[in-house]
Formats: C-alpha cells, structure tokens, sequence
C-alpha cells in the first residue's frame, strides 16, 4: 500500500510540476517591466505551496504573467520582498507597492484577481445600458448611486480599501435621478443582492461583510468561532483527500456546493453550511462520526451535522460510488430524516450509523 501510494503521489508530482523562475536577474528583470506580474512565493517541501500548485498551474495555463519562485533556493531573494510565510501570492506592478493577495487559493479567485487589478478601483459613470453587464464582471459587485462629493469620496475610500477583493463603480446620475442615495451590492455566486442607504463607515463595513461572505463558506481557525457562537446547526462538508486527484477533490466539492447552494439559501435561519478541511481541523472528522481512512479512499467528501452536543454523520449512503454526484434531494432527505427523528445522533462509537442504526432517541425534532 505504501508503494502504491508512493507511485500515485510521484505521478501527482509530475503532472503538476512547478515551472519556477530560477535566474534572479531573469526575475528582477521581470518584475521591473512588465506592466503586471503575478507571483506565487512558496516553499516546495510545505503542504499549502503543495495544495496550490495545481491550482495555480491550471490559472497560469498559457500566461506570462504567472510567476513563480522556489524560495528554498532563492531565500535572499523572497527575503528582501518582506516574504515570511508560505504559500504568498503578490502583484507586482512598477512603480506600485505590491499587493497581497487575500482569496481562495483557486484558479477561478486567483484569475479574478487579476482581472480586477486591470480595472480602477472605481470604474466611473457606470449607465443604465451597461449596469447589467457590470453586476456579472465579478464574484461580488458594489455599485454607488450617489451624488454629493461626500459620499462618492466616503465610496471612494471603501473601495481602495477593497479593491483587491471586490470591484466598485458609480452609477451615472441620469441612471438613478433624484432617488435618495445608496449602495447595492451583487453576489453573482450566490445569487444575492442587498441594499444600504446608511452610509456611515461603521455600516458600510458591516454591508461588506454581509455582501461577500458565501453562503457556503470555508470553516477556519480564525472564523470558527463567528459559526459556533450563533447558536445555529452546523452542516460539515468535508472534501476528499489524497491520493484522490487534486481535479476530482475539487470536482466533488465544487459539484457539492453547486448542488446545496438553494438549500443553504432556504436554511440559513437554522443552519451554517461550511466547507470544513480536514486538513485545518485534523480531529473534526472523527468527532463528527466520520472515518477518516474511508474518506481517503472512495475519494467523496462527506457531511455530518453539528447540532449542539450532537452530531449527525451521514453514513451508509451511496456517496462512495464513483456514479455519485450531490444533488440537493440526498442532502435536503437527509435533514429531513433528522428533523423528523429517522436519523439518530451519532452514539460515539466508530461504525455506529447516524441513519437509524446508532444509539439515539426516537421522535421527531421540529427544528435543526
């Protein structure tokens, strides 16, 4: 088995090898001309340089403004761009400060952000005709309908905060008229959209956070707490691990969260969908009444539900065949199987079935 595993991981290796930059004059040289350089600093031996790669070769497919360097070989070099942590991803333009970037360490977020950096932190006079297109430019969009020099500047601000994370314009005044002023936002991967008029800086950062936190959002040491003291149900995905493939690990969570996304839209009173890693929370799986050595092997992520005290591990489904694919009904059948008690909490004993064969109580629950 070591052997095999062996194999499967010089195979993943070789398929998505680094293609690093490894003269540093070629380097400085890059950095200095070109009009924008993207580059990835990592550290080939540390995990998260190794969970990006893929990532980062499938975004960089054909580009020349994807770099990357080896900074165990380049260490003085990294070192004298203020790099002290791996993987760090920055924007290096001339005569700019660099700028870090701060998302998800996936090709679409990544090709996002250098879309974004092409643009002005505020594209101006944004019109009747072409709002519409403007909305869909990005994962999550503000557009300010405003027309006194304080607010546009109150705008302004927040969005060089911002603007390597999200995109920003005006609104033409002939767009909005004599309405009173405001800001809307639009979160194209949820389908959402709010609205404020308070434009004070203490709510604009609060509409910040509510526009482009994802419905589904990634669990983490920092965020965790935010989850856990709302009192809501938790619903764990956790994705496939190696040696599964890095594109089927995020074919399956990709294909999981498509599928959820209008369930975790209609529960979000009750509960909090997250991707949770069993990476970042090695001991999650376990305590949720998941196997961790099942879940290397069949390659599916899998879900269990934290209500309290209680925890309510999806087992004995048919995730586990490569036919699989998430749809909403097995995992909406499967908060209904505990709402109305035919899914017992999970007894604490490994193997023991959260689907009716554990030891639990009878009767229904009239709410998650």
């Amino acid at each position: 088995m070591k052997a095999c595993f062996a194999i499967v991981s010089l195979y993943l290796y070789q398929t998505f090898a680094w293609n690093h930059v490894e003269n540093k004059e070629l380097i400085e040289s890059t950095l200095k001309n070109n009009d924008r350089t993207l580059v990835a600093y990592i550290f080939p031996d540390e995990e998260h340089s190794q969970l990006l790669e893929p990532e980062w070769l499938s975004a960089a497919t054909s580009r020349k403004d994807f770099v990357s360097i080896d900074c165990s070989k380049h260490s003085k070099l990294c070192q004298s761009h203020g790099i002290s942590s791996f993987p760090t991803i920055r924007l290096h333009q001339p005569h700019k400060s660099p700028v870090r970037y701060r998302g998800p360490r996936t090709a679409h977020s990544i090709l996002r952000f250098l879309e974004r950096a092409k643009r002005p932190s505020v594209v101006s006079q944004v019109t009747s005709k072409n709002m519409t297109a403007f909305q869909s430019i990005d994962d999550v969009v503000f557009i300010g309908h405003l027309s006194s020099d304080i607010d546009k500047e109150t705008f302004t601000a927040l969005a060089k905060k911002y603007s390597d994370r999200f995109s920003f314009a005006l609104a033409s005044p002939s767009s909005f008229g004599a309405a009173a002023p405001k800001i809307e936002c639009f979160n194209t991967l949820d389908s959402v959209s709010h609205t404020t008029t308070d434009l004070s800086n203490q709510n604009l950062n609060r509409f910040i956070k509510l526009c482009s936190t994802p419905l589904i959002p990634e669990l983490t040491r920092s965020n965790e707490l935010l989850y856990y003291s709302t009192g809501k149900s938790i619903l764990h995905y956790f994705p496939p691990l190696p040696p599964s493939s890095s594109s089927a690990q995020v074919g399956d969570q990709e294909s999981y969260i498509k599928a959820v996304r209008p369930l975790a839209k209609k529960y979000q009173e009750y509960i909090h969908f997250v991707i949770t890693s069993p990476r970042e929370f090695p001991e999650a799986m376990e305590m949720m009444g998941l196997t961790g050595g099942n879940h290397k092997k069949d390659g599916r992520g899998k879900l269990s539900l934290q209500k309290g005290h209680e925890v309510f591990p999806l087992l004995g489904d048919d995730s586990s065949s490569s036919n699989f694919k998430w749809n909403a009904e097995v995992v909406e059948g499967f908060l209904g199987g505990i709402i109305r008690g035919k899914v017992r909490p999970w007894n604490g004993v490994s193997g023991g079935n959260g689907n009716g064969k554990g030891n639990g109580r009878e009767g229904g629950r009239d709410e998650l």
